[in-house]
């Protein structure tokens, strides 16, 4: 019920913002794909999270793919999201975003869902992770060695606090290009202190360093770093 909450009010949100109204029952009934009784129970549901219909500023965080529940400890049938999620989520991101189009609202939503899940990850993985470790270091060199080889270039063996410094590095250009489109989706006009476009969102897209967060991601999760 948190996703779809989540939901009605961004659909609630860009309808005030864009037209100066909220959307009709009909409209916001068929975006959801509820009848009339699911959407009255979710009005009330909705009115008992106390959650803000239209917060100050956009927040990335309020859109994904799977549940903070699922992501964190998976279902019955779903481990939890893993390093190979997160591959295959960069993946179809990084396709995605090739062709964004800010007139394209499906497209505009399916990206910032597919990155809101990312977000939502890397922040999991932050919280698990122990700073304070770093008696471990030897037993990892090994296999951070060989996974960071590729790269053609010695690197310091990470503690646990480096790897955290590096994912929080890597989340704040992540969230600002994100933070970006959802600015334009949900018609914070106000909030765009200079001019872009989807180009300049693509070329800051596509400087981020994926390659060493996959590498660390795969090493904690192998049990190599933590």
């Amino acid at each position: 019920m948190s996703d779809k909450i989540n939901k009605l009010h961004r659909y609630m949100r860009i309808g005030i913002n864009r037209t100066g109204s909220f959307p009709s029952q009909p409209e916001l009934m068929k975006k959801l794909g509820i009848n009339p009784e699911e959407f009255n129970e979710l009005i009330n549901e909705a009115k008992e999270s106390g959650r803000d219909i239209r917060p100050e500023y956009f927040e990335i965080n309020q859109y994904s793919k799977i549940s903070y529940s699922e992501i964190k400890y998976g279902t019955e049938e779903k481990e939890p999201f893993g390093h190979k999620d997160f591959i295959n989520f960069h993946k179809n991101l990084s396709e995605k975003i090739l062709d964004l189009n800010f007139g394209d609202d499906d497209l505009t939503e399916d990206i910032l869902e597919l990155a809101g899940t990312l977000v939502k990850y890397l922040e999991i993985q932050l919280s698990k992770i122990d700073q304070n470790e770093d008696s471990d270091k030897l037993k990892s060199y090994d296999s951070y060695s060989e996974v960071m080889s590729v790269y053609g270039i010695e690197k310091t063996i990470p503690t646990n606090n480096q790897i955290q410094v590096s994912v929080d590095n890597f989340l704040s250009p992540f969230k600002d290009i994100f933070n970006k489109i959802g600015i334009i989706y949900e018609s914070y006009d106000t909030h765009i202190n200079e001019p872009f476009t989807e180009d300049d969102i693509i070329n800051n897209y596509e400087t981020l360093n994926f390659n060493e967060i996959n590498s660390l991601l795969k090493l904690y999760e192998d049990g190599q770093l933590s």
